[in-house]
C-alpha cells in the first residue's frame, strides 16, 4: 500500500527580519599602525573549571624534568648515529651531540612539557569586591607625545569592570604641567577617584615608592604611561589573587607588545618577544621563579610590598626593579602568579636585539637580586631551577650562534650533520614550544574577546624569528666577552697586594708602611694620603700610625653601610 504523508501545517508567511550588520572583528596587531580594537568584559564563564584532571605542581615538574631527560638520551643517540652515518667518528660525535645538541634539546623539551601541563586553577570568585588602588607613573618620557598615552591610560583604569572601588595615585616624576593638567581634567571626567603625588626622582621604582606612602587600599597594581588595560584587567587581577594560596603576594598581568613604527618585520619580532615574555612567565609562575612578575602590570599586596621596604632602584630595564621585589617574596617564602585573561597593552620601540637585551637584563637581574639577598635562592627546589634556567640564557644563546655557525662552517665544506643534527633535535622541539605557545596565546585572547596574531606571512615569520635568534646569539657573545675582558682588565690593574677577602683580612703592623704601600681598593682611598698629626702636636710614629690605619679600615665598612643605609630610607620618606 502506498504510503501517505501526512498533511504539513499552514505557516503563515512572515516578511525577512534585518539583520545586524556583522560586526568587525576585535584582532589586535602588534603594531601602533593599527589602532586598538574596542574590547568587551571578559564573560564570567571564563573562569568555571575546565573538567580536566587536575595535576599537582611537583608532578609537573617531574614530567617536565622527564621528558627532558627522555629527549637528552634521545639526542645523544640520535647525534652518534646519524655521525657514523656522515662519517664522523664516536667520540667527537658524542661530545658535540651532549654539548651542542642534547641539552640545548633539552632545555626547549622542558619548557614545552611544562607549557602543555600548565592549567592554572579556576577562578573561585569572579568578581571580587576588594578595594584597588592604582599607581600610575608618569614621567619626562610622557611629554613627548603630548601626554596622548597617559590619557589612554587614564581612559582604561576608568573603563575598568572591577566591582570594588578603585582609586588612583598619578605620580609625576618629570612630565610637564600642561600634561599633568590634561591628566587630572581625564582623571575627573572619568568619575575616578585619585590623588596626586609629585616627586623629583627620575627611577619610576622610587617614584612608586613615593606613590605608595599615598596607598590606603590592601590591593595595589602598578601601571605605567602609555600601558593600556583591558576592561576587565583588574577584576582578573584580584580574581586571580583571591583564588590563589593566602601566602600569594603578587599576581602579574599578561602584557601584549606593540612596536612603535610601520615595518612589517619590526612587527613579527614584537609578537615574537611578546609570546617569549608570556612563555617565561607563565613558565615562572608555575615552578614559583623570579620571572613570573616582569611586565611592569602587576597586582601587588600592599602589606608585601611594604615588607620588603618598596621596589629597589636597579639599573637597567624599568621592569628590573619588579624582578627583583618578586625575588624578595620567594626568598620569604611567598608565592607569585600570573594571570593570562588580565591584558594590557603596551608600545614600545623594538629592533631585532630586543629579546636579547631582555634576556641579558634578566641575567644580570637576577645576580643582583641574589647577591643582595646573601646568596638566597628562591625557597622551592623547581623555583631555583627555573631562576637559574634564566639566569644561564645568555649563555645558551651565545653557544647557540656559535654551533648555528659552526654548522654552516661545516655545510660548505661538504659536511651536514651537524646541521642536519640540530635541526632535529634543537630546532624542533623549539619550533613546537612557539607552536604551543602561540595557540596557548590565542586561545587567552579569544577568551577575552579578542583575535591574537592572525593573517602574518610564515615565511616572514621565518625571517623575523631566524635574524632575532642570530642578533640575540650575537649580543649574548658580545655581552659574555666584555663580562670577561673587563673583569681581566680590573685584576690586571690591581697591584700584588690587593685587600683579601673580608673574612680573612688580618693587619699586620709589619705590612703597613708610613706612605700607605700594601694597601689597595677604593675602601681605602684618602685613608693613607698622608701621616697625621697626633693631638699633642708630635708627628705620629710608625706604630702609632699602624694602629690608626688599622682602627679607621675596620670602622669603614660599617660607616659605609650606615651611610647607604641613611640614603635608602630618605628615599623611601622615613627621615
Amino acid at each position: 500500500m502506498a504510503s501517505v504523508d501526512p498533511p504539513q501545517p499552514a505557516i503563515a508567511w512572515r516578511a525577512p527580519t534585518e539583520q545586524p550588520p556583522p560586526q568587525p572583528s576585535a584582532e589586535f596587531r602588534a603594531s601602533t599602525r593599527f589602532a586598538l580594537p574596542a574590547l568587551p568584559p571578559v564573560p564570567d564563564f571564563v573562569g568555571l573549571p575546565s573538567g580536566r584532571r587536575y595535576v599537582t605542581v611537583a608532578a609537573k615538574f617531574r614530567f617536565a624534568v622527564g621528558g627532558a631527560l627522555v629527549w637528552l638520551l634521545f639526542a645523544v643517540i640520535g647525534a652518534v648515529t646519524l655521525g657514523g652515518g656522515f662519517g664522523i667518528a664516536w667520540p667527537v660525535s658524542l661530545i658535540v651531540g651532549v654539548v651542542g645538541i642534547a641539552v640545548p634539546g633539552a632545555v626547549f623539551v622542558f619548557a614545552l612539557v611544562a607549557l602543555l601541563l600548565d592549567e592554572p586553577p579556576p577562578l573561585a570568585v569572579v568578581r571580587p569586591v576588594a578595594p584597588v588602588t592604582v599607581l600610575l607613573t608618569a614621567g619626562s618620557e610622557t611629554g613627548r607625545d603630548a601626554g596622548a598615552g597617559l590619557l589612554d591610560t587614564i581612559a582604561s583604569v576608568a573603563t575598568q569592570d572591577h566591582p570594588g572601588a578603585l582609586s588612583v595615585v598619578l605620580i609625576d616624576h618629570g612630565c610637564s604641567s600642561a600634561v599633568v593638567e590634561r591628566a587630572q581634567h581625564a582623571l575627573m571626567e572619568g568619575n575616578v577617584d585619585h590623588q596626586m603625588v609629585n616627586t623629583n626622582v627620575e627611577s619610576i621604582a622610587l617614584a612608586r615608592d613615593a606613590g605608595l606612602q599615598r596607598v590606603t587600599s590592601p590591593l595595589v597594581v602598578t601601571v605605567d604611561a602609555g600601558v593600556v588595560l583591558h576592561p576587565s584587567a583588574v577584576r582578573m587581577l584580584v580574581a586571580r589573587l583571591a583564588t590563589a594560596p593566602t601566602e600569594t603576594a603578587v599576581v602579574s598581568a599578561h602584557v601584549l607588545t606593540r612596536a612603535v613604527g610601520d615595518d612589517p618585520v619590526i612587527e613579527l619580532v614584537a609578537v615574537d618577544a611578546g609570546l617569549e615574555a608570556e612563555i617565561v612567565t607563565r613558565l615562572h609562575a608555575l615552578f614559583q621563579g623570579a620571572l613570573a612578575n616582569h611586565g611592569g602590570v602587576a597586582l601587588y599586596r600592599t602589606d608585601a610590598v611594604r615588607a620588603v621596604n618598596g621596589w629597589p632602584e636597579i639599573a637597567g630595564a624599568a621592569t628590573s626593579s619588579d624582578l627583583v621585589t618578586t625575588y624578595r617574596f620567594l626568598e620569604r617564602g611567598w608565592r607569585a602568579y600570573h594571570e593570562t585573561l588580565a591584558l594590557a597593552f603596551e608600545a614600545r620601540e623594538i629592533d631585532m636585539a630586543t629579546p636579547a637585551r631582555r634576556r641579558i637584563d634578566h641575567s644580570r637581574t637576577l645576580r643582583v637580586a641574589r647577591r643582595d639577598a646573601g646568596g638566597a635562592k628562591p625557597w622551592l627546589a623547581h623555583g631555583r631551577a627555573v631562576t637559574t634556567l634564566a639566569g644561564a640564557m645568555p649563555v645558551i644563546d651565545a653557544m647557540a650562534v656559535i654551533w648555528w655557525g659552526s654548522s654552516a662552517v661545516l655545510l660548505f665544506v661538504g659536511q651536514p650533520w651537524l646541521l642536519v643534527t640540530r635541526l632535529l633535535f634543537v630546532a624542533a622541539p623549539e619550533v613546537a614550544l612557539a607552536v604551543v605557545g602561540h595557540r596557548q596565546q590565542r586561545t587567552a585572547g579569544d577568551d577575552a574577546g579578542m583575535v591574537l596574531h592572525r593573517g602574518y606571512n610564515p615565511w616572514l615569520r621565518v625571517y623575523a624569528a631566524t635574524g632575532c635568534r642570530l642578533v640575540s646569539g650575537w649580543c649574548a657573545l658580545r655581552t659574555l666577552l666584555t663580562r670577561v675582558t673587563r673583569r681581566r682588565r680590573v685584576r690586571a690593574s690591581q697591584p700584588a697586594e690587593a685587600l683579601p677577602p673580608p673574612e680573612s683580612l688580618a693587619f699586620d703592623e709589619e705590612l703597613v708602611s708610613p706612605t700607605g704601600e700594601g694597601f689597595g681598593g677604593p675602601a681605602f682611598a684618602g685613608l693613607v694620603a698622608e701621616r697625621p698629626i697626633a693631638g699633642d702636636g708630635r708627628e705620629l710614629d710608625d706604630a702609632d700610625f699602624a694602629r690608626l690605619v688599622r682602627g679607621q679600615a675596620e670602622n669603614a665598612p660599617r660607616e659605609r653601610d650606615g651611610q647607604v643605609r641613611r640614603e635608602e630610607e630618605h628615599s623611601l620618606g622615613r627621615v
